[in-house]
């Protein structure tokens, strides 16, 4: 079928080729032809969409190369003057356009790609605000990053190009800082979810997490079992560093004795032997840690959990290995549906996180679950 003639009823540009070639030889072609093309397009714009000059058009006027036009013409779409319908047309947007559903706000929602892949409360938490945020007229934008973005000025950079009105963020590097402040300058709010057991000196607005009760009723519960010795494999992630004190503590202040090691799996197991069966456990306080090493070397830490009880202190992870195995663990986490309903309902109606000092959210202490219930769970 022939393509439908395109009727474009334009006035003549004529005035800005004659401008355009007339600059001096030393002038940026790029910038040039982006202004002139924007100051023809502000001017040309009415009420109403219409068609705009083909990018081909364009470069036989101005005798430039088509890509030059074509980058031009990607600044001005990303401007909201123009809209360009691949292998159709360029539209000529009209000052009364509006977007077919508004919506109240852009939230941003950045992502750590390791805690979507190995943590269930991760999935579980943006899948319920995103949910939310759709339902109460928001539009969510999903930012996956790699580790070493969340700390590299280039992140800011990036999370500036999305034009967001918000961002909320669920346990920030303690090194992002730098991040965070440059977004606030720009005037983006930000809405942080953060481990009351990782004090932080940055001013936001704040959801604190308080991981402790659960750590205190885990530990009343292992020595109620008879279980008197704690291994702890060292932590990878720089918060679970910082809570490392306080959770000692919480545990050595109820009888149980604590002792920090390597995180390597066969060290791991060199411990448990020297201890009389089922009276030790092993504490993962960080989930990178846990992900590496019982996905690493599942078959030696299934020896493990014949010896000690094992649990994941920070949330549980996904090890496949254990889905069809007979084997338990314990866990401590938060409900992603209780932390996305807050979140969401108080942004919906304009109410302030907590103040600082006071934990919006509780962790709750798993005790004996599967590995694969613990992940159906959330």
């Amino acid at each position: 079928m022939a393509r439908k003639q395109v009727i474009r009823d334009l006035p003549s540009i004529q005035e800005y080729v004659a401008a355009f070639h007339a600059l001096d030889p030393q002038a940026n072609r790029q910038a040039a032809i982006l202004a002139l093309l924007r100051k023809a397009a502000k001017k040309m714009q009415g009420n109403e969409s219409q068609a705009f000059y083909s990018m081909r058009q364009i470069t036989s006027f101005f005798r430039l190369p088509l890509r030059t036009v074509a980058i031009a013409y990607e600044q001005l779409e990303k401007e909201g003057l123009l809209n360009r319908i691949r292998g159709s047309q360029t539209i000529l947007e009209g000052r009364s356009a509006s977007p077919r559903d508004p919506v109240r706000a852009i939230v941003g929602l950045p992502i750590w790609l390791h805690a979507i892949v190995v943590s269930p409360y991760s999935r579980g938490l943006y899948f319920e605000l995103e949910e939310r945020l759709r339902a109460h007229g928001f539009l969510a934008d999903i930012i996956f990053f790699r580790d070493t973005e969340a700390t590299s000025p280039d992140f800011a950079r990036r999370l500036l190009q999305h034009r967001l009105d918000y961002i909320i963020w669920h346990t920030p590097h303690p090194l992002a800082n730098q991040t965070l402040l440059a977004l606030k300058d720009h005037g983006i709010k930000q809405i942080l979810l953060h481990p009351a057991d990782n004090p932080t000196s940055i001013t936001m607005p704040m959801y604190l997490q308080d991981w402790t009760r659960a750590y205190a009723e885990m530990a009343a519960m292992w020595m109620e079992s008879g279980i008197r010795h704690v291994i702890i494999p060292e932590p990878l992630y720089l918060p679970s560093k910082r809570a490392m004190q306080s959770f000692t503590t919480i545990l050595e202040t109820r009888g149980l004795k604590t002792k920090l090691i390597p995180g390597v799996a066969q060290k791991i197991f060199d411990e448990v032997k020297q201890l009389p069966p089922r009276r030790c456990a092993v504490a993962f306080l960080d989930q990178l840690g846990a992900e590496t090493i019982c996905n690493g070397e599942p078959i030696i830490m299934e020896h493990v959990l014949k010896q000690a009880r094992l649990a994941f202190c920070r949330g549980p992870i996904r090890v496949p290995y254990f889905h069809h195995r007979r084997v338990e663990v314990d866990f401590i986490g938060f409900s992603p549906v209780e932390v996305s309903t807050r979140v969401v309902s108080d942004l919906r109606w304009g109410i302030q996180p907590p103040a600082k000092q006071t934990p919006a959210f509780t962790a709750v202490y798993h005790p004996n679950g599967t590995p694969k219930d613990l992940v159906d769970l959330l």
